[in-house]
Formats: C-alpha cells, structure tokens, sequence
C-alpha cells in the first residue's frame, strides 16, 4: 500500500477524519492512478487498514469534518456546550425572577378582587337595609292609619 493510502487510514484511525472524508481522499488517490496493486479495489478493500474505511465502523466519538484538526471540534464544541449551559443558568433565572413577579401580581390582584368583593357586599347590605328601613316605615304608616 503506498504512502498516501497509509496516511488516508492513519488519519481515520486516529480520528482526525470522518470515514466519509476518508474515503473522498481515497477514491481522488485511486483517480489520480496510484492503484496498490495487491489491493481488493480502489482504496485496497482487501487489507487490514482498509477495513477501518467501511461505513459505521472505525471512531465515532471524533468530531467530524475538521480534517486533521479534530481539537478544534472539540473546543467548538466544549464552547457550545458552556454556552448552552450558561443559557440555561440565565434562563433559569429569568424564569425564576418571573414568577416571584407573577406570584406577587397575582397576590395583588387578588387581595384588590378581595377588596372590590368586600365593598360590593357591603354597598349591597346598605342597600338591602335602607330598602328594608323603607318597606318597614310604609307598613308602619300603613298601620297607623
């Protein structure tokens, strides 16, 4: 197996590329004419260092589509994952601060509904009272006639 092709796998291996990239790179090897020639195919299918080139197996815990710089994959995504969590965290605290506002509103609103009720229920008994001073005064003038 030549150099190139040695490298396209050491690279999989290792996990700096996907196994798709891998396999761009090997089949543009195998275009430009550098065919092994104790090779099964294109990319040497037949050879223990092609077997980690098939689909679904070889690493996959790397990040994929950074080429030889898997470590920044990685940083990208540790970035992403801190700024989620920080998201989270102010989102979290926003929410809380929300609802303390919406429990105190709420409360408010409330005790003013309870305050309305009260005057409402008194202003009727006034109300009931006086009409009740009323009929009682006619049917006293009633009697006394």
């Amino acid at each position: 197996m030549d150099e190139s092709r040695q490298m396209v796998l050491r690279m999989l291996r290792e996990g700096e590329v996907s196994v798709e990239e891998a396999e761009a790179l090997l089949d543009a090897l195998g275009a430009e004419g550098h065919d092994d020639p104790g090779a099964e195919g294109p990319r040497g299918a037949g050879t223990p260092e092609a077997a980690h080139v098939r689909l679904g197996e070889g690493p996959s815990d790397r990040p994929r589509g950074f080429g030889p710089w898997p470590s920044i994959g990685s940083e990208i995504g540790e970035t992403l994952r801190e700024a989620v969590r920080s998201a989270r965290q102010h989102a979290r605290a926003s929410l809380r601060q929300a609802l303390e506002s919406l429990k105190w509103e709420v409360g408010e609103a409330l005790r003013e509904a309870a305050r309305n009720a009260r005057r409402q229920a008194r202003a009727s008994l006034r109300q009931a009272l006086r009409s009740l001073r009323w009929q009682s005064k006619r049917s006293v003038r009633h009697l006394d006639q």
